[in-house]
Formats: C-alpha cells, sequence, structure tokens
C-alpha cells in the first residue's frame, strides 16, 4: 500500500503545473472580460456625447433658422413701410411740383408781357412824340410835361419790373431811358433825379446775379445723370460671425467637436449692429429713391427760376442727402454730384434788392412842386 502511495506521488506532482496554469488563463479571461466592459462603456459614452453634441447642433440651427426668418419678416415689413412712406413723399412732391410749375407759367407770363411793353413803348412814345412836334398849335410846356410824364413811367416800369418779376435787366433798361429823358428835358430842377438815378443805377449793376443759365445746365446733366448713378448696398449680415467653413475640419470627430464648440459659442453671443447701416435695396425702392432725387433737382430747377432761395436750399439739402444716404458715395460720380450740390447750397440765388423807389418819389415831388 506504501508503494502505491509512492507511484502515487508523481501523478500529484505532475498535476500541479496544470491547476497554476488554470488560474492563470482563468484570470486573463476575466482580465479581458474587464477590458472589453471598459470599452463598452467608452463607446456608450461615446455615442450619448454624440448624441447630446447632435441635439445642440440641431437647436443651434434652429435657433439661427429663426433668427434669420425673423430678420426676414422684419426687413420685408419695412420695405413696405419704407416704400409706402417712399410713396407717399412722391405724391406730395407730384403736387408740390405742379403747383410750382403753374406758379412759374404765370411769372414767366407776367415778365414777358412786361419785357414786351417796355419794348414796345420807347417807339410808342417816339411815334407820339413826332406827331406832337408835327401839330400846330402845340406849346412847349406841353411838349416839356409829355417828356416828363414818359420819364415818370418809365421809373415806374422799373420798379415794376425789378419788384414783381424780379427782371434786373429790365429794370436797369427803364431807368437809363428815363434818365435820358430828363436829360432831354433839360430842366436843372430835375438834374437831382437824374443823380439818384445814377445812384440807383450803382447799385443794381453792383448786385452779383447768380448765373442762373449755368447754374440750370449743371443741375439738368445731373438729372441725366441720376439713372446711371449707383445705388449703395451691404452684403447680408452672417449670422454666425466670421468663421472657419467646416467643410475645412477634418472629418469624423474633429468636425463634431468644432460643431459642438461653435454651438456653444453661439449660445451666448454679443454682436455689433450698425443702426446707420445700408441695407439692400429692392428694384421697386431704387426706382422710388431715384423718382425722389429727380424731383428733388426738378424743385430746385423751378425754385431756381422764380429766384426762391429758401426752396432752392431745401431741394438741394434734400438731394444731398438722398444722394450720400441712399447712393455709393465712393463712386466718383456720386461724389462729384454731392460737391456740385454742396457749391451750389452755397450760393446765393436771391440776392437782396436794392431800393430804386427814391428817383420816382423824387420827381413826383418837384413835378407836384412846379405844378
Amino acid at each position: 500500500m506504501s508503494d502505491q502511495i509512492i507511484k502515487d506521488l508523481p501523478d500529484l506532482e505532475n498535476n500541479g503545473p496544470v491547476e497554476a496554469q488554470s488560474t492563470a488563463d482563468i484570470m486573463a479571461k476575466n482580465e479581458l472580460v474587464t477590458m472589453k466592459s471598459k470599452g463598452l462603456y467608452v463607446a456608450v459614452f461615446l455615442a450619448l456625447l454624440l448624441a447630446l453634441m447632435s441635439v445642440f447642433s440641431t437647436g443651434y440651427l434652429w435657433w439661427q433658422h429663426q433668427i434669420y426668418s425673423t430678420m426676414l419678416r422684419q426687413s420685408e415689413s419695412q420695405s413696405v413701410e419704407s416704400i409706402r412712406d417712399i410713396q407717399g413723399m412722391l405724391d406730395s412732391f407730384g403736387d408740390r411740383v405742379n403747383s410750382l410749375q403753374n406758379a412759374n407759367e404765370d411769372a414767366r407770363n407776367i415778365a414777358r408781357d412786361l419785357d414786351r411793353r417796355l419794348e414796345e413803348f420807347p417807339e410808342r412814345f417816339q411815334t407820339l412824340e413826332r406827331r406832337l412836334n408835327s401839330l400846330q398849335g402845340v406849346s412847349d410846356s406841353a411838349r416839356r410835361e409829355w417828356i416828363r410824364a414818359e420819364a415818370e413811367y418809365y421809373l415806374v416800369v422799373a420798379n415794376t419790373a425789378l419788384g414783381l418779376s424780379n427782371n434786373w435787366e429790365g429794370a436797369i433798361t427803364a431807368l437809363e431811358l428815363a434818365d435820358a429823358k430828363l436829360r432831354e428835358l433839360g430842366n436843372p430842377s430835375f438834374r437831382v433825379v437824374n443823380e439818384q438815378i445814377l445812384e440807383e443805377l450803382e447799385s443794381l449793376i453792383a448786385v452779383q446775379l447768380p448765373d442762373k443759365e449755368g447754374l440750370n445746365y449743371s443741375l439738368a446733366r445731373l438729372l441725366e445723370s441720376v439713372e446711371s448713378l449707383p445705388i449703395a448696398s451691404v452684403a447680408p449680415v452672417n449670422l454666425g460671425g466670421d468663421q472657419e467653413s467646416i467643410e475645412n475640419i477634418t472629418p469624423n470627430l474633429e468636425r463634431i467637436w468644432y460643431s459642438f464648440k461653435q454651438a456653444m459659442n453661439g449660445m451666448i453671443s454679443v454682436e455689433r449692429t450698425e443702426s446707420d447701416s445700408t441695407r439692400m435695396l429692392s428694384n421697386e425702392e431704387q426706382a422710388l429713391v431715384r423718382r425722389q432725387l429727380e424731383l428733388e433737382l426738378e424743385l430746385a430747377r423751378l425754385a431756381l427760376f422764380r429766384s426762391q432761395g429758401g426752396v432752392f436750399e431745401v431741394s438741394l439739402s434734400a438731394a444731398s442727402a438722398l444722394l450720400g444716404r441712399e447712393f455709393d458715395a465712393s463712386d466718383q460720380r456720386v461724389e462729384s454730384a454731392l460737391l456740385l450740390l454742396q457749391e451750389m447750397a452755397n450760393l446765393n440765388i436771391e440776392p437782396e434788392l436794392p431800393d430804386i423807389s427814391g428817383s420816382l418819389e423824387l420827381l413826383r415831388r418837384l413835378s407836384d412842386r412846379e405844378g
């Protein structure tokens, strides 16, 4: 029996390494299972992180879409209101233009009538004077009275031409005719009237009158160029700011991380908005702006012909404001137009009228004294 035990001992010795090897395998398997579990946890965590970033990205895009939609609605509403306001202004300007055109036509008719009468009267007076000289029995006193009446009439015409129609040339011509008649009369008592007429002529000639023909030509040229002037515009605002394009980012995890970072940065942002920035105008609004500028320039031309300095200045100021606000001020044509309007606005198209009524009053007083 002892021999049997001794025989079995080698078997026990041989089974020891096998059991140790089995334990090591079990531990290795357990460690492998643990590593797989950890990898599964990491994968689940990454999946959750990706899902969370996707939710944030989707929310961010939806939020940006809502902001953009709101801005579009506001812009459309502002465009409609702007078109209505400009249309109302155009209607008002049209009425003003019509009234000014009618008044300007009346003033031109009066001026033409005065000029015609002024041109006709010297010939008529000469004809009447020849008839008086040919008549027998006409006294010299009657002839002198007739010449004095001619001089007085010319002085009345001079005051009327200057006061009503602002006809400086007609007033100067009438004063010169009155002076010639009084000199023809040769009455020393009327010499003071001649001196007064000379002073009034000097005061009229000394006034620097604007070159209305040149100004009208410049305004007409500017009117012709309105259609070619460029309208100012800006590109739509980038709601996301200056950001690197996501297509340039390495795909997969880095792109996902970039989207997540941009979403986080976009949740709270500070944006600077320029209140005076020019928004892009539609074709209808551009046409209305050009029409409004043309109306302002037409009003300036009418005011120029009627010597209405206030209306002229207001119209030029409105035209300059339109050019500076709605047109591209960096363009050379717009810049030249602005400079031209500024130079015109500094001109005085309505100089102060000198008083030329002194000679007429003096002649009437002397005539009453002699009569």
